[in-house]
């Protein structure tokens, strides 16, 4: 295949995964909100090679009880905080999704 080709498809591919992102840019003013959030984020890592961060989001959401929501922002803020992936590391929509996530969680608990 021709270099300029894979090149083309790549930013095609970028452009559809920004736009993507865009219908993602909700106003989250609840835990349940954040929830479907959180589940793209955790398909979005585990895609793009971050399966740590991927499985302890999802155990972190599907495996253990919590008494309260926030109760659960709170861990899903401190998984974050630790294990947080630098820029470069993830496509910038991911990024971008990641960093909606950790605001609207910063934001749920400040309303606390």
């Amino acid at each position: 295949m021709n270099h300029r080709f894979l090149e083309h498809v790549d930013n095609v591919i970028a452009q559809v995964e920004a736009c993507a992102g865009l219908r993602l840019q909700m106003e989250v003013r609840s835990p349940e909100d954040l929830y479907p959030l959180v589940e793209d984020l955790i398909i979005r890592l585990g895609r793009e090679g971050d399966s740590r961060l991927a499985a302890i989001l999802d155990h972190r959401m599907h495996k253990v009880a919590w008494t309260s929501a926030f109760e659960h922002l709170e861990e899903l803020q401190r998984v974050l905080g630790n294990e947080l992936p630098n820029e470069g590391e993830l496509s910038p929509p991911t990024y971008s999704l990641l960093k909606q996530v950790v605001g609207a969680i910063d934001e749920l608990l400040r309303a606390v």
